[in-house]
């Protein structure tokens, strides 16, 4: 928190610099995420992303460019548009099978083609820990977006490195870059100051409505400065709090997964040894 507190003047000059070039004053808080005003943006099939997936893995780190390479021949994306699909992506490992598959819905976009380097991140975590004991291989949320944002941001180096790449190409990317560091910077520090300064209060008794927004506005106030034209009462209500989910996390998973176990003991499924074989994998050690 000391190490954002001190950087948080680089991502507030990059809002004021946004601001201006979306005409505004300041911004408001429902123009945080908002695009840059340029030309439409290419439409990228499929084909394409694959391969500027790859090239940027390649250029880097040849085991996450291969890792890669192996889930389109596995056919391990779930990557078209149909009917119903909900937009987004996300990754899903199997401790069974030991593999990861890849649900997203690609629509030709440049931020598809990041969301999918994300998720190939994520797939490639799991596979660095398939053969780990299952309580091994736990992590905090601090770590799970570890490996995806560095396949990520493989990406955008990529780009901006590409001498080819054109003036809209490289403010996209870049734009993108530094929309994310407001949120590391700013949006996610400032929802821990807040939430920080509920536990404590709450502690010696309940908080009003207009207590609790109080709050926030004081912790916006706090980690965007005068970057905002108005701080947001209700800018919290809409994510989970990632405190909560810290306190929560290991109660639940203990109990989730001795639910499971006890399903599994009672269940008449095949509990042999060589369970993995008609997968052509050996069993990994638990």
């Amino acid at each position: 928190m000391a190490v954002a507190a001190a950087r948080k003047a680089v991502a507030q000059r990059y809002l004021q610099r946004k601001a201006q070039l979306l005409g505004r004053e300041k911004l408001g808080s429902q123009n945080l995420m908002a695009s840059l005003p340029l030309a439409p943006s290419e439409r990228v099939n499929w084909a394409e992303a694959r391969t500027r997936v790859l090239s940027a893995f390649e250029s880097f780190y040849l085991d996450l460019a291969r890792f890669a390479e192996m889930n389109f021949e596995q056919d391990w994306i779930d990557y078209s548009p149909r009917l119903g699909k909900r937009p987004g992506g996300f990754c899903s490992t199997s401790s069974i099978i030991r593999q990861s598959r890849i649900f997203m819905t690609y629509n030709e976009t440049v931020g598809d083609i990041s969301t999918f380097a994300h998720e190939l991140g994520h797939a490639f975590h799991g596979w660095l820990m398939r053969d780990m004991r299952p309580w091994a291989r736990r992590y905090p949320l601090t770590l799970a977006e570890t490996a995806s944002t560095f396949a990520e941001q493989l990406l955008t180096d990529a780009v901006l490195t590409n001498p080819a790449a054109t003036p809209a190409q490289r403010a996209l990317v870049l734009d993108s870059r530094m929309q994310d560091g407001a949120v590391f910077l700013h949006n996610i520090p400032m929802r821990f100051s807040f939430e920080k300064v509920v536990y404590a209060e709450r502690a010696q008794g309940e908080l009003s409505v207009s207590r609790l927004k109080a709050l926030m506005r004081e912790a916006q106030q706090e980690w965007y400065g005068d970057c905002l034209a108005q701080t947001n009462s209700t800018l919290g209500s809409g994510l989970p709090s990632c405190i909560f989910i810290l306190r929560m996390s290991a109660s639940t998973i203990f109990h989730t997964r001795l639910a499971i176990c006890s399903a599994w003991a009672s269940s008449p499924w095949p509990k042999k040894k060589d369970q993995h074989s008609s997968l052509g994998m050996k069993p990994s050690s638990v």
